[in-house]
């Protein structure tokens, strides 16, 4: 496919030399083991306590294609505590987000949202028994 567009891409600025790193990056070999990889039988063998969070904005890894896979993949496992959350309103970062378009990222000053720290201290507190 990358070799048809060569003569179109050609043609093309600064637009197009980014269509062709993109071109390039999705179809290396690692980034076809990445799309192939299914964690599901990692996830299944988990013995120990789990918090995984999902940012409702996330364009990387969609909470509505992964949070329910991840949850059942996670029900499965031997772990007797997970906990699969969806904070609305961040990013792949945990970050605030106020549209999904990612040229927003650039301009976030935020480093990670307050609500994210918050949960993840409760649940270490909770898990350990600390008040």
């Amino acid at each position: 496919m990358a070799s048809q567009l060569q003569p179109i891409l050609r043609e093309g600025g600064a637009q197009n030399d980014r269509l062709q790193l993109k071109i390039e990056a999705n179809t290396s070999p690692w980034f076809r083991d990445f799309a192939r990889y299914d964690p599901r039988p990692a996830l299944q063998q988990v013995e120990v306590p789990v918090l995984a969070f999902f940012g409702g904005r996330d364009l990387l890894v969609p909470p509505q294609q992964n949070a329910a896979p991840m949850r059942a993949a996670l029900a499965d496992s031997r772990s007797n505590r997970v906990s699969v959350r969806v904070l609305e309103g961040l990013n792949h970062r945990m970050q605030p987000m106020k549209t999904e378009r990612a040229s927003e990222m650039a301009e976030i000053e935020t480093t990670i949202a307050p609500e994210v720290l918050e949960q993840l201290t409760k649940w270490i507190r909770d898990s350990v028994g600390v008040e």
